[in-house]
């Protein structure tokens, strides 16, 4: 009769391996529709792998459907993080981006640690700037730069143990162009570059620390990460680098070609690495005028190596001087890093290099 349900199931279980239950439900309409409808018992859960907190920089995103709203998950996340000590900052940015809707209206807070989160989330509540906060309704003009794309190549201390291994083995594209740069900056090197980039031993995780090898393995990946980029269709407007990833960004734009782009990271890296040891760089969460009293003291033996962000400072000299002025900045209060490094770049410690170097690109 009209609007009868009838359900047809298999109650047996299946071997391991095989079908999961099921159960068959029509419904039958006195005006000839007919429904019919499987159901199946759903797989066990996969739960996701758990995410611990990670060193360096960690991205929050927030969206809502418009700023206000934006500015109210911004305050009720601040309040979430500073009531539970547990929260993992990983954890949460992990989250952000994977388990919630994205919304049209968004706002990225970048922190170091909790403190620094916290901050850039209190300042997007209360609608005010902060370095940790990247807002575009906080930009003050936006109309030739929507829609751009932007490629940055980070400098030396980026490197990691067996960076850009996955790719290679599953990307063409990024394949032929590691090879490529390596086949240009392999004879200058004492170990093959593929072999200290991608390994993960203890010995071959040293060496890529050293200014040698560090230079040469990150600009591999570099190029070898705009190729492949390249390949699907993603091309930069405009690019952009620090320390060796200048070189990357100045290649990709086209002023050198790859053979001379090569021969200059060879030449840099080589002479940088023959230099004595016993130099260092530092961050500290400090701006260069909080710092020039410091850097003023040591009459110029320790100097300002870059500028992360307006308030963190990297300075590069002397061990005993740099580990000096982290202590002092660390005993009121603010965070201090000692970079994995093993010279002291971009400060006069460089200087003996500068002869041969001339020479060696010429």
């Amino acid at each position: 009769k009209a609007g009868d349900v009838h359900l047809l199931t298999e109650a047996r279980e299946w071997p391991q391996g095989e079908r999961p239950r099921r159960a068959g439900v029509s419904s039958f309409g006195i005006s000839g529709t007919n429904a019919h409808l499987i159901l199946e018992q759903a797989g066990e859960p996969i739960e996701p792998a758990p995410v611990s907190d990670v060193a360096g920089p960690v991205p929050w995103v927030i969206s809502a459907h418009n700023d206000a709203a934006l500015r109210g998950q911004a305050r009720a996340l601040a309040g979430h993080v500073v009531n539970d000590p547990e929260v993992n900052a990983a954890e949460v940015g992990w989250s952000l981006l994977r388990s919630r809707t994205l919304f049209d209206h968004r706002a990225v807070v970048i922190g170091q640690d909790r403190q620094e989160l916290v901050a850039g989330l209190e300042a997007l509540a209360a609608g005010e700037p902060h370095p940790a906060l990247v807002h575009p309704a906080q930009a003050t003009d936006t109309s030739d730069a929507s829609g751009q794309t932007v490629f940055l190549f980070s400098g030396q201390g980026s490197q990691r143990p067996g960076m850009g291994a996955g790719l290679y083995h599953r990307f063409p594209a990024f394949t032929e162009a590691f090879d490529e740069v390596c086949a240009h900056l392999d004879p200058h090197l004492q170990h093959p570059l593929k072999k200290v980039a991608f390994s993960t031993d203890p010995e071959h995780a040293a060496l890529l620390n050293h200014t040698t090898y560090a230079q040469t393995a990150l600009f591999a990946l570099h190029i070898a990460l705009a190729r492949l980029l390249h390949s699907i269709g993603i091309h930069p407007d405009a690019v952009i680098g620090h320390s060796i990833g200048e070189i990357a960004a100045a290649h990709i734009a086209g002023v050198f070609n790859l053979p001379d782009a090569c021969r200059l990271v060879a030449a840099r890296a080589t002479l940088m690495g023959h230099l004595p040891t016993g130099g260092t760089m530092a961050t500290i969460a400090a701006t260069p005028d909080e710092l020039a009293h410091d850097l003023t003291t040591h009459h110029g033996h320790v100097t300002i190596a870059a500028l992360n962000t307006p308030t963190n400072t990297v300075i590069s000299g002397p061990i005993d001087l740099v580990t000096d002025i982290s202590a002092t900045w660390a005993a009121k209060g603010r965070k201090t890093r000692t970079l994995t490094v093993s010279h002291a770049f971009h400060s006069p410690q460089m200087d003996p290099i500068l002869q041969p170097f001339h020479q060696a690109i010429t």
